[in-house]
């Protein structure tokens, strides 16, 4: 069926009240001008006018040198239709076209005020001779009167109305069509939850109401067995509707009137959108159907329009065969449209080809040799030395035994040395698998176990006892690997297809699961940024993140493959704003990789310790970020300055699949966009189906193409669930779980997860995981999981909460038990105990209602019920603590401006749901309020107001 479109747009000169209340009837006839303009003139001189004295209108006639049948003057005709009524004496306007072959168009455009439906049908038969003007007069004493414009469908003020139309196939039912049309906006989220006016225009007759509203509740909640059938059924009138939210209407007229003299007519409803976004079924003498729109050009692009238009046409023309079928099943987007949209989602610049990590680092290393590699504090190398003691730890594992495909784990804190581990593992054809230091023995263990370790090359002190054999401490092991050769190992059979890591991250089952990333798509990630970004060997990049992080991938060889010098980080440094701030400044980092939450603390530091001008690209990561957050960077560091890329990443596509560069406008504007994938990845937008999904309709992001990883680490079954076949190109693709929107554009909107996994200050956490831990403590017989954030805005805000039904224990054995197997990031704010889990009628835990189950003891650990304190003023943290005497109740008023909420001296920093964000706002509110600067490591080790306050005045003599 083919397409039939106009894209009209109308001025906004005049009101466009006008063309709202403007309608217009085309009539083809084959009549002499004389008589129609005789006709014209004497209705004229009986119509009533608005004024007391009135000028004679003039028919309006256009002798065309075109046939009637041409593309042309179908063109015309349509414009002179939609050309609205601004004012005029009698409310009318007519307009006549005399084509070339004979055949003429009477266009008569009129005020719905002033004329109905039926009216305006009279008026036509009158000027065409087949009916007297008598009748036309006694009807318009009614027509006048009856017929007013709702209140609540005054038009939108716009700049401009686009109208686009389709044809319908199979006389579809003007009730199954709203139903569909329903789906549509569902799906488009359009009108999931507000009415839907609805006016029926079915009478032709002069003297009686031609146009009813009535209001429809048309958020269509689908499931597995509704038909269009079941669903006409629950199509009934809202008449407690909120009018105000109605911003869709469906006006369903019938054209069914048989006029002498016409060869053919059309009327249209309005000329103008009685809604942002109003669409007109339309009944004619032969049965046919068809559905215009006509939508607000600031609200709705035409591409978005026309996806819906195609939509509502293909599920018509199957609905047609059937309404019994399952409206689920019906496809939003014909397969014959699959290909263009595909095409949105990928992105086909050629780039150099992958190649292995260590082979690249072997080039820069001969090629320049002396540039700086790796600094950490005051230690640095150059990329020969680099390449030199990667090759000594190589042979010292090779000598060990290690053979070509093993994994070797890596469990240190961030330094050069892990660094040139990383390397040397590589080399060996081997796998490395990072361990973070600070993470729970248990969970140490675990990856130990899980992994297939060979080798663990570890710091700690304590070793799980599964892996005492396979240490190798790395104060011995690098002072061993000294006295090995510096030339490079060779190693035969090494491919780019190889695995080149491990990283472990969270598992609903309660286990991590380890992804498993090949050379190739690591390097590919590199060399398909390495042109847009710029990145080359003058950039200082800072390797901020844990290696267990997969942001730590793209910092450490991001850096490396394209010959740049990588600045470690130390932990507590990254945990302390104020000396990273310092770090950024002296050591003149040019690429800075953030999650959004610690750059937030950055802008803030940098408002009064600058962390300079050397930043010339912030890549964000790893959560979702909020734009507007980054005006005030903008306000000291220009766009032409320092570029702001946000990219969107799972671990198991390699890193990042998309990049956004943000702009003021975009912070401005609060975009969600991400952007679009990078060279060789693919992105697709999927329903439950699994089948494509048009752009404008939100559902789960999957992802091919080149960094798609290699499979999932001795889970064979959750492999085939994730990584699937890829039905549009070859290869795998990767089903995320992430809810997402494919624009026009080709940019992707990220909408959150379609599951209980989320995002917590960059790490990904399965809620699911967390609980499973909890339950597989004895004692514990039920337990819960919550994620909230009492400010969308502001990260620290974001909080887990763990409920427990327990038996024999205690809450602080709940306690114990989360810090011996949970790493920090995963544990939560509160441990509270409940008498039972409230659900939902769907079986679902009901969040709402579990605080009144919440069993209150007389235990520190148990958080109170006490309302979080709102603030009342926009005083200071420095304000509110002004007057006070005591150290003990300045630290006090700091903490409960910062957390807000009632706080204690003897309260637990972590008890009441401090992290590291609040940890930063209570040291710069400490320092604002003349105090010393409380560091991280001392608030994470001291934990208590009491205990800081010792600290304070041993260290400071602070009375």
């Amino acid at each position: 069926m083919e397409l039939k479109m106009s894209n009209i747009t109308l001025s906004k000169s005049g009101s466009l009240m006008a063309a709202a209340n403007s309608h217009a009837v085309r009539a083809r006839i084959n009549k002499p001008i004389a008589v129609i303009d005789n006709n014209w003139q004497a209705l004229v001189k009986e119509l009533p006018t608005r004024r007391e004295e009135s000028a004679v209108e003039q028919l309006w006639v256009d002798n065309l040198s075109i046939n009637s049948y041409s593309d042309k003057a179908e063109s015309i005709a349509i414009k002179e239709m939609n050309r609205s009524i601004y004012f005029s004496e009698i409310g009318l306007r007519a307009t006549l076209f005399v084509y070339r072959d004979g055949v003429a168009d009477l266009i008569v455009v009129a005020d719905k005020t002033v004329y109905d439906k039926a009216s305006l049908l009279l008026i036509i038969r009158k000027i065409i001779g087949s009916e007297n003007s008598s009748a036309v007069v006694a009807a318009l004493s009614l027509s006048a009167e009856h017929f007013k414009l709702h209140q609540a469908l005054s038009p939108s003020e716009v700049d401009d109305i686009a109208v686009k139309a389709v044809a319908l196939e199979g006389e579809p039912d003007v009730r199954n069509l709203t139903v569909i049309i329903g789906h549509v906006l569902a799906a488009y989220e359009v009108s999931k939850d507000a009415p839907v006016a609805w006016m029926k225009n079915d009478n032709d007759n002069a003297g009686t109401l031609d146009c009813q509203t009535q209001y429809l509740a048309l958020s269509i909640a689908l499931d597995a067995d509704s038909t269009i059938a079941s669903l006409v059924e629950r199509l009934n009138v809202d008449k407690e509707a909120d009018m105000s939210q109605c911003k869709v209407g469906i006006i369903h007229d019938q054209q069914t009137y048989h006029m002498p003299g016409v060869s053919k007519w059309q009327y249209l409803p309005c000329l103008g959108p009685s809604h942002e976004l109003t669409f007109i079924i339309s009944e004619g003498l032969n049965q046919a159907t068809s559905l215009l729109v006509m939508f607000n050009r600031k609200t709705y692009c035409p591409d978005l329009i026309k996806r819906m238009l195609n939509s509502v046409r293909g599920i018509a023309a199957e609905i047609s065969k059937g309404t019994n079928q399952k409206l689920d099943n019906q496809r939003l987007l014909a397969e014959s449209e699959q290909a263009s949209v595909s095409l949105l989602g990928r992105n086909d610049i050629e780039v150099e080809p992958p190649c292995r990590v260590e082979e690249r680092i072997s080039e820069l290393a001969q090629s320049q040799p002396d540039n700086i590699a790796v600094c950490f504090e005051d230690y640095q190398l150059t990329y020969r030395e680099l390449e030199e003691k990667a090759n000594q730890v190589a042979h010292t594992l090779l000598e060990k035994g290690v053979a070509k495909g093993e994994h070797i784990g890596i469990c240190l804190s961030r330094s050069a040395e892990t660094v040139i581990t990383m390397l040397a593992i590589l080399k060996t054809g081997c796998v490395y698998v990072p361990l973070d230091p600070n993470y729970p023995l248990d969970r140490i263990s675990y990856t130990c176990t899980d992994g297939d370790l060979k080798f663990i090359i570890s710091e700690l002190a304590e070793i799980p006892e599964i892996a005492t054999d396979r240490v190798l401490f790395h104060g011995a092991f690098f002072a061993e690997s000294s006295k090995k050769p510096t030339h490079k190992p060779e190693i035969a059979g090494l491919s780019v297809s190889d695995a080149a890591y491990i990283i472990y991250t969270s598992g609903s089952t309660g286990k991590p699961k380890g992804v498993v990333i090949p050379h190739c798509n690591l390097t590919h990630l590199i060399n398909a940024t390495k042109n847009e970004f710029g990145l080359h060997n003058q950039d200082v990049w800072s390797l901020f993140h844990s290696t267990a992080f997969d942001f730590s991938v793209w910092e450490i060889w991001g850096c490396l493959l394209t010959g740049g010098k990588l600045v470690v980080v130390s932990y507590w440094t990254s945990r302390n704003v104020e000396e990273f701030a310092t770090l950024v400044r002296e050591k003149k980092i040019t690429v800075l990789s953030q999650t959004p939450s610690a750059f937030i603390g950055l802008i803030r530091e940098d408002e009064f310790n600058p962390v300079g001008n050397s930043i010339r690209l912030v890549i964000f990561g790893g959560e979702a970020l909020d734009t507007r957050a980054l005006i005030p960077w903008f306000d000291r560091h220009p766009e032409t300055q320092c570029r702001l890329v946000n990219m969107y990443g799972i671990t198991e596509t390699t890193v990042h699949v998309t990049a956004q560069n943000i702009s003021r406008h975009h912070a401005v504007t609060a975009s969600r966009s991400v952007g679009k994938p990078l060279p060789g990845w693919y992105i697709y937008i999927l329903d439950e189906k699994q089948r494509m999904l048009p752009p404008g309709v939100s559902g789960e992001i999957y992802v091919g193409g080149a960094g798609v990883a290699m499979f999932y680490h001795g889970r064979p079954d959750l492999t085939s669930e994730r990584f699937i076949p890829d039905p549009f190109h070859k290869g795998t693709m990767y089903r995320s779980g992430d809810k997402g929107m494919m624009l026009e554009n080709g940019e992707m909107l990220h909408m959150g997860r379609l599951d209980d996994q989320i995002k917590l200050r960059g790490f990904r956490i399965e809620l699911g995981e967390i609980r499973n831990t909890m339950l597989a403590a004895e004692g514990i017989t039920a337990a819960a999981v919550t994620f909230t954030q009492k400010d969308p805005h502001d990260p620290a805000t974001a909080r887990l909460d763990t409920y427990v039904m327990l038996k024999g224990i205690s809450i602080d054995d709940v306690i114990t038990h989360a810090k011996r197997y949970l790493p920090i990031h995963m544990q939560s704010s509160s441990y509270r105990e409940v008498s039972d889990m409230p659900l939902t009628p769907n079986g679902k835990l009901d969040t709402k209602r579990i605080e009144e189950f919440v069993i209150e003891r007389d235990n520190k650990n148990a958080q109170s019920n006490q309302k979080i304190a709102e603030p009342t003023s926009e005083e200071s943290p420095v304000e509110a603590c002004s007057g006070k005497q005591n150290l003990e109740d300045l630290l006090v008023a700091i903490w409960t401006a910062t957390l807000g909420k009632p706080v204690k001296a003897e309260d637990n920093f972590f008890d009441l749901g401090g992290n590291s964000l609040y940890a930063i706002r209570i040291s710069a509110a400490a320092k604002e309020a003349g105090l010393p600067q409380i560091h991280m490591r001392e608030l994470y080790i001291y934990q208590t107001i009491t205990n800081l306050a010792g600290l304070l005045r041993e260290q400071y003599s602070i009375c």
